[in-house]
């Protein structure tokens, strides 16, 4: 049901993202939503403030008047809330990902496994690959001492929505990615502190830094909305 509401109330916004609009936007909702409770509730708390559809959040703020000088989570949440909404419209569980360096999103990804039938196609996956490739072309991005970059992501930071799974914390850990930022836990498979902790284990080679909760309620009502309508089609 939430899928349907979702593709007809929200498809410019999808059309914008999916066109790669950098023009900004406020994401508005109407009609029926309104008339929706639960629905109602999730959407005036995201939309409370305006959503930035650009990549470089420092720029558009110093022209503001106002330079962030510390990574702003809620704002980049937001973004990888964005990604899950697409694969929610798409028929995925709803997880989505951003991978910012120096306060620049390099890279955004949603949950594919249905789509390219592959059950590792995380967001996490999908978006550490992605910015594996875009920092490997960025000569800025190309570690002190090293002839090229080899598409390690020292220094970037993952934002997803949901407690990544042991094969996704690893993929962090492989990648040396500096931190993680995530927002609701997995307590089946969460892999950095609900049931492993992959990421902080002093075995490995390199360890990242991790902030949970990050607008968790969010995150936690896309899952919500999307395996209640999955157990309302199998009755």
């Amino acid at each position: 049901m939430l899928r349907f509401l979702l593709s007809g109330c929200v498809t410019s916004s999808l059309e914008r993202f999916r066109r790669n609009d950098r023009s900004d936007s406020v994401v508005c909702y109407h009609g029926f939503f309104r008339e929706l409770t639960g629905i109602k509730t999730w959407l005036t708390n995201f939309s409370k403030s305006r959503i930035i559809c650009r990549d470089d959040f420092t720029q558009r703020q110093s022209i503001k008047g106002f330079r962030m000088e510390k990574p702003h989570h809620e704002y980049f949440m937001k973004e990888a809330i964005k990604q899950a909404v697409i694969a929610l419209d798409k028929g995925e569980v709803p997880v989505g990902a951003v991978v910012v360096w120096k306060n620049k999103i390099v890279a955004r990804a949603y949950n594919q496994m249905e789509m390219l039938h592959d059950p590792t196609a995380h967001a996490e996956m999908i978006a550490l690959t992605a910015a594996s490739e875009t920092l490997s072309q960025m000569p800025e991005a190309k570690p002190a001492g090293l002839k090229e970059h080899r598409g390690s992501l020292e220094g970037a930071t993952l934002y997803v929505t949901l407690e990544p799974c042991p094969m996704c914390a690893g993929a962090l850990v492989m990648t040396k990615c500096q931190n993680l930022v995530y927002g609701a836990r997995d307590a089946k498979a969460g892999a950095c502190h609900s049931r492993y902790h992959i990421t902080d284990d002093d075995r490995l080679n390199h360890r990242v830094k991790v902030t949970g909760g990050v607008m968790a309620d969010d995150a936690k009502f896309l899952l919500a909305e999307f395996f209640k309508t999955l157990r309302k089609e199998k009755r």
